[in-house]
């Protein structure tokens, strides 16, 4: 992940600290642009793709016509470099920035729905005055925003807008706070502060500068999608293929793919797709917990897998040393307030250890392959529509074999 902001009409910004802020977003470079105007965009950079310095962001054109600052990955970039190249477009770098920079020089708004990734991005174009700002259809890369007639601020995290001065109150938001009581996370557009929201996700928005925003909603295809039922093995099929291609594609970088491996079904077929599409080594990690009753530990689950598939393969175990000195560390790196993710920290802790920058999760695919206890519910309770008994008796079955940890 990279880390960007942008801030206009703020007198006194302190730059220095909004890049301490993002550090440990991009910890490989970090740059800065200021226009004339007072408009500023600065930059921390992870190398994914092209780890040279002609990476390097914030990216102009080469007549100053346009400047760029991008947190993401563009999954689609060697066919929309040349479609771009076809067009007599030059490039300096491998990097899928340059093909964003290219690609809003060449088709401007109608760029989104050509995108295949996740990303959050800021244009700016110096004679117009005009900036544009833009994020994935899932909202999976961050970007918040403040935003009032005569002044704007924009960033992936809120530490970074409290840290440059754009929003130092530090109000809390009431409806946010309420939303992490009942939920366990902020729901968008809400963030902890107020004042702050969250850019909304598949939107892009323009504005010349203390003008109006345009905000519009981007779509892959305007063409209405058929209403077709699936048998079984057509629907498995075509599952099987789309994590196929999900797998290859998200693999494009020059950086080497690990996983975050636990004993469910999600990140396992991760394991299995990326062993049968790449050859050598293949560093997996898992995070089990010791002494601490009640804690759920899939390790045992997890090495199986690792050993099934070949991959290099490292357990963490955590007790309660472990888990006391993290904690303020996890808090200070989640940026706003959530129920979850304490695991996702620590096992990121331990791949980075071990070398990894860039990971596979099974995050989010449980409820697509069946890995909560819930997901087995409606099959259990269709059987039987009228016999009570037979219902319990079902459930029965079902708990021992969740307890047998065969699921």
């Amino acid at each position: 992940m990279c880390g960007l902001f942008g801030a206009w009409g703020w007198p006194e910004l302190n730059t220095t600290a909004a890049l301490k802020a993002l550090q440990s977003r991009g910890p490989d470079d970090q740059g800065e642009f200021v226009d004339p105007c007072g408009l500023t965009l600065l930059h921390t950079r992870l190398a994914i793709q092209d780890l040279s310095p002609l990476g390097h962001q914030p990216m102009l054109t080469s007549d100053l016509s346009l400047a760029v600052v991008f947190n993401g990955e563009i999954y689609n970039q060697q066919q929309l470099r040349a479609e771009l190249q076809d067009n007599g477009y030059r490039f300096r770098s491998q990097s899928d920035t340059e093909v964003l920079l290219h690609g809003f020089r060449h088709w401007g708004q109608a760029l989104w729905p050509k995108l295949e990734g996740i990303f959050a991005v800021a244009f700016w174009e110096p004679q117009q005055q005009q900036l544009t700002l833009a994020r994935d259809r899932f909202g999976v890369k961050p970007l918040l925003w403040r935003r009032d007639p005569r002044r704007l601020a924009f960033a992936s995290e809120l530490s970074a807008l409290m840290a440059s001065g754009c929003c130092s109150s530090g109000d809390l938001n009431q409806e946010a706070i309420e939303s992490y009581l009942l939920w366990g996370s902020v729901a968008a557009p809400h963030t902890l502060i107020e004042g702050i929201q969250v850019f909304p996700a598949g939107h892009w928005g323009s504005c010349r500068l203390g003008e109006r925003w345009q905000l519009e909603r981007f779509n892959r295809s305007d063409k209405p999608q058929p209403n077709t039922e699936l048998g079984l093995a057509e629907a498995t099929e075509q599952t099987r293929l789309a994590l196929q291609q999900a797998v290859q594609r998200q693999s494009i970088g020059d950086r080497a793919v690990g996983l975050y491996l636990s004993g469910g079904i999600d990140s396992g077929l991760l394991a299995a797709e990326l062993r049968r599409q790449q050859q050598g080594a293949i560093h997996s990690v898992s995070v089990g917990f010791e002494g601490l009753p009640g804690a759920v530990d899939e390790t045992d689950l997890a090495g199986q897998t690792a050993q099934a598939l070949g991959l290099t393969h490292q357990r963490l175990g955590i007790g309660r040393q472990q888990l006391e000195e993290s904690f303020d560390g996890f808090l200070e790196a989640i940026d706003q307030p959530s129920i979850d993710g304490f695991n996702s920290h620590l096992v990121t802790q331990a791949a980075r250890q071990q070398g990894m920058v860039v990971a596979f999760s099974g995050l989010g695919a449980d409820e697509l392959f069946g890995g909560y206890d819930y997901n087995f519910l409606p099959f259990l309770l269709g059987k039987h529509k009228t016999n009570t008994n037979n219902i319990i008796l079902d459930l029965f079955r079902f708990a021992k074999l969740k307890k047998s940890k065969f699921i």
